[in-house]
C-alpha cells in the first residue's frame, strides 16, 4: 500500500497498518462482493492494490474491471 512518492498518503488516509485485517466492496455492474479478512500488506516497495483469485473473480463477475487510480 506504499509504494513511490505520494503512495504513503493511501495509508495514512486509509488508516492502516501492516497486518491489520480489512473489508473490501467491490461493486460490479451485475453482482456487488465484500471480501471479509483480507490481509493488509504495507510497505515501501507496495502500491494499493487487491489481487483475488479466479475463481473468486467468477463469482463477482468481476471480469476485467478498470484499476482506479488513487
Amino acid at each position: 500500500m506504499v509504494g513511490k512518492k505520494g503512495k504513503i498518503n493511501n495509508v495514512r488516509r486509509l488508516g492502516v497498518e501492516h497486518g491489520d485485517e480489512v473489508m473490501v466492496r467491490i461493486v460490479s455492474e451485475s453482482r456487488p462482493v465484500i471480501f471479509e479478512k483480507c490481509s493488509a500488506r504495507v510497505g515501501k516497495n507496495l502500491v494499493l492494490e487487491l489481487h483475488i483469485d479466479t475463481d473468486e473473480a467468477n463469482a463477482g463477475d468481476i471480469g476485467q474491471m478498470q484499476k482506479r487510480k488513487s
